[in-house]
């Protein structure tokens, strides 16, 4: 009798820690999945544009149709909790801060975060209607401006008469960097890249830098647009569009790497400090860049050798940080195209690990000219050969079609465990208007 009491006690003790086990697993997949956050909450178009992570939540800025005071779009900025993906109702207003500093269009393109604080870049309509820099120092906590920071937590940077755009923003211990465009004193279509590093404290221009505190980089008088901006203890990396230059003519992929304290070019690099990437006879654009300890990571396209020079296709490459030469491991002798659609085809973003590259951006459906029903495509690769991974999506690469409109990825970001993902659809029920997307998925398999 006792052995049996005692078996009973055994087997309801096991099946209660078995029930417990299981709880404990359900609530887990709970805590740290949530489903795609859809956004819509103005009657026109919002764009969620990119995304900083911390060891806890992750802050997302891009903007709103008509959600100010002063209408038009405006700066959206949020704090989310990484395990269930909800808004922090200590941040802003109920997790949202919406920043609205003119009655023309404002947007914030770029986000970069450290213990305390957030920066945020973009753009704000000018006092003649042209676009200005605007710079913002947000608390980490409250989302309230520094109030230390240029005119109380922001900075307005109006360089020229013409429309100025500060695209990516990034940071060191002591300073900000940013860069973008402005445009030529003639013609004001056309534009030169623009790099400017600041203070953390007080935003004011490091006068040690390039033209005390920003550089105009003019390789030739055409539209020149900087994208992309990552740094090491000691350079600044700088990805984008060199135009009207290379074999056709129509604009190639330009890299710099400069002095972080002088900003001059490092004559070690490339050209003199500069590489010039012109893959195609006709527009090649790179789009995002970062790094590790040895190597330079870049997203972008290459145009197609068609008439048209359509059938855009991504292009992925690996180059050393030193010298700038291709890495000759890794894909095709140093980089990787992947041409998925017979239509234009988009990498945007870029993000690397200890051992893989994660890329975000856009293919195309089944238009002849590749101009609707773009589709979310996130691809994950080897560092070192380039080759996709197997075990994650459909082989390694994930297609998502959240609509039958045109849908964009335009920042991808991971942690140790987990791909965050941000961009913007068309609203099922209103077409031709966009909502935020958020994803959130397993960097092992991409579910």
């Amino acid at each position: 009798m006792l052995r049996f009491k005692w078996n009973n006690i055994n087997l309801i003790v096991g099946t209660l820690l078995f029930i417990v086990f299981i709880l404990i697993q359900v609530f887990s997949n709970k805590k740290l999945n949530f489903s795609p956050i859809i956004e819509d909450l103005t009657p026109g178009s919002d764009y969620a544009y990119t995304i900083a992570l911390d060891s806890e939540d992750f802050y997302v800025a891009g903007s709103c149709d008509s959600c100010g005071s002063l209408g038009s779009l405006a700066w959206q900025i949020e704090k989310r909790r990484k395990s269930d993906g909800q808004l922090d109702p200590n941040f802003g207003n109920s997790g949202r801060i919406i920043s609205d500093p003119t009655s023309s269009d404002d947007e914030a393109y770029s986000i970069t975060i450290d213990s305390s604080y957030m920066y945020i870049a973009g753009v704000q309509a000018g006092q003649s209607s042209d676009y200005a820099w605007r710079i913002e120092k947000r608390d980490k906590i409250t989302g309230a401006y520094d109030p230390h920071f240029g005119l109380g937590g922001y900075i307005v940077s109006n360089s020229t008469r013409g429309d100025d755009y500060a695209f990516s923003i990034t940071n060191d211990d002591s300073f900000i960097y940013l860069v973008g465009s402005q445009p030529h004193d003639s013609p004001l279509s056309t534009h030169a890249w623009r790099i400017e590093k600041r203070d953390k404290i007080t935003g004011a221009y490091d006068p040690h830098f390039g033209l005390g505190g920003y550089i105009i980089s003019n390789p030739v008088n055409e539209d020149n647009e900087a994208y992309s901006v990552v740094t090491d203890n000691s350079f600044i990396y700088i990805a984008g569009l060199e135009g009207g230059t290379g074999a056709d003519g129509k604009g190639v992929w330009r890299i710099e790497k400069r002095d972080k304290i002088t900003g001059a070019y490092d004559p070690h690099f490339g050209l003199g400090g500069y590489i010039i990437s012109d893959p195609t006879v006709f527009i090649d654009e790179a789009r995002s860049i970062a790094i590790d300890d040895s190597f330079i990571y870049l997203a972008g396209y290459q145009s197609g050798n068609n008439i048209l020079g359509r059938n855009w296709a991504w292009r992925i490459e690996k180059r050393d940080k030193i010298t700038g030469a291709y890495d000759p491991h890794f894909g095709l002798g140093g980089y990787v195209v992947s041409d998925p659609t017979s239509n234009n085809d988009l990498a945007r973003s870029i993000f690397i690990d200890n051992y893989y590259v994660y890329i975000g951006g856009h293919q195309n459906g089944s238009d002849i000219l590749g101009e609707s029903d773009r589709l979310w495509r996130i691809e994950k690769r080897d560092k070192i050969t380039g080759a996709y991974d197997p075990h994650f999506g459909l082989g390694g690469y994930i297609i998502e079609n959240p609509s039958t409109g045109d849908d964009f990825i335009y920042s991808i970001i991971t942690d140790s465990s987990y791909i965050y993902v941000v961009g913007y659809q068309v609203v099922l029920d209103k077409p031709g208007n966009f909502a935020w997307r958020i994803e959130k998925r397993k960097i092992t398999n991409g579910q």
